[in-house]
Parts: C-alpha cells; sequence; structure tokens
C-alpha cells in the first residue's frame, strides 16, 4: 500500500494500492483496494485514488482486470467504484463478511 498525502497539509490521509487475490475467485485477481481517515471522508479522495490505481495498474501492465472487494452496507465504496467504471461482477461470503464484488477490464 502507498501512503496518500494530502498536498494542502502535508499530513496522511489515507493508503491505497493494488493487492494480489489469490482467494477470490478461481485465478489470481488484483484489487484497487483503499481506505481513508475519517476526517476525509466524501471529500471525493476514494474516487480520486481509485482512478489513479487502475490508471497505473493499466499503464504498467500489472492485469488487465482489476476489482474491488467492497462490504454490502459500505454505501460510499460502492459509489467510488461506480464512478472508476466497475460494474458488480458476484457477491460473495468473505471472512464472515458479506462482500460485493465490483470490477473491470481493459
Amino acid at each position: 500500500m502507498l501512503a496518500v498525502i494530502e498536498k494542502s497539509t502535508g499530513k496522511i490521509v489515507g493508503q491505497v494500492g493494488i493487492l494480489p487475490r489469490d482467494d477470490v475467485s478461481d485465478f489470481r485477481e488484483f484489487e484497487i483496494g483503499y481506505s481513508l481517515k475519517p476526517n476525509y471522508w466524501g471529500k471525493g479522495y476514494g474516487t480520486e485514488m481509485a482512478i489513479q490505481m487502475k490508471k497505473f495498474g493499466f499503464e504498467n501492465d500489472v492485469s488487465d482486470r482489476f476489482i474491488s472487494m467492497i462490504n454490502k452496507e459500505n454505501e460510499a465504496s460502492i459509489h467510488v467504484a461506480k464512478k472508476n467504471g466497475m460494474k458488480l461482477l458476484f457477491d460473495m461470503h468473505y471472512y464472515e463478511m458479506e462482500m460485493f464484488v465490483f470490477g473491470l477490464e481493459r
């Protein structure tokens, strides 16, 4: 994961990265994952972070497909996935949580 720093303050606001996942489907998936400190929710950082990771992943041939695993109750992250061009692929039970798996392909 990479630290995300707010330019105007120099403060760390969250983290973002592309995570390999071998336990989601029959093949290795690559998840665009991020988290933000609560003070920074609702300011567009999540969308900006997710879009930049997608761009980085495609430009550097990390994978031809990316996913985002989202707790079914996390409406804000579902909105971010959709703004990042992702569609709902399937849902699953993952480590005692009900998750949506959104994804997109090149």
